[in-house]
């Protein structure tokens, strides 16, 4: 036997505590879930989408989940290849 005896109390309060962890866990993983990308397109652009689209959707969710979501501006890869090349030819 070489295990240590430990009374319920002891055992149940370990317990406890793991489940402690878990919510600040879940909490802070939340804090990071808030952002997101709303585009409103396949490829993030936002091109032909209505104006207020990510707006309304923001509205949307905050109502059906009671977490406040922010928007997360996305430049596509693209986008930015076509602002830096032309930031360089005015140099």
């Amino acid at each position: 036997m070489d295990a240590t005896p430990i009374r319920l109390g002891q055992e149940f309060s370990g317990y406890a505590q793991q489940v402690g962890y878990a919510k600040e866990r879940a909490q802070k993983s939340v804090e990071v879930l808030r952002e997101i990308a709303l585009g409103g397109t396949a490829v993030g652009t936002g091109l032909n989408r209505h104006i207020d689209l990510p707006k309304k959707m923001l509205q949307h969710l905050e109502q059906r989940t009671a977490i406040a979501f922010t928007r997360r501006k996305i430049i596509s890869k693209r986008k930015a290849e076509r602002t830096q090349w032309s930031k360089r030819a005015v140099i």
